[in-house]
């Protein structure tokens, strides 16, 4: 089973996609990456922007995709672009894309340890996710 976790931050969507069964899980590096929408204003920009996710994910093909769900309101809400890139995420029609609470993937990694770790450190929380996707 293939799976793979969002983290969007601002005009960045982090993706790491992660792949196994049982405990024999491995990291799949050539579909762990970042990519940031250059423009939020220009509507060639925000066009190249969901051709590039859709391709990226076509070429990932996973079993299950989601995203880290990003607090709406309150001291530690998001802000309005980077819910934008989460609506143009989520229009990816040929897969279900889930939002996913990060106190469900806390309480989640409390019970299960893993030993996979990331290539970078800014990718430990959409690892995090595509592992809750896996197990869950």
């Amino acid at each position: 089973m293939r799976t793979t976790g969002v983290e969007i931050n601002g005009l960045a969507a982090t993706f790491v996609t992660i792949e196994g069964e049982n405990d024999d899980i491995n990291l799949c590096h050539e579909f762990c990456s970042k990519i940031t929408l250059e423009n939020h204003k220009e509507s060639k920009s925000i066009w190249e922007f969901c051709e590039l996710i859709k391709s990226k994910i076509d070429l990932i093909n996973p079993n299950r995709i989601g995203i880290i769900e990003r607090q709406s309101s309150g001291e530690f809400a998001s802000g309005p672009l980077s819910f934008k890139v989460e609506g143009l995420i989520q229009s990816y029609r040929s897969k279900n894309v889930e939002l996913i609470n990060s106190a469900s993937i806390r309480a989640f990694l409390k019970k299960k340890q893993f030993t996979i770790s990331p290539k970078f450190k800014y990718q430990l929380n959409a690892l995090n996710l595509a592992l809750y996707l896996l197990k869950k």
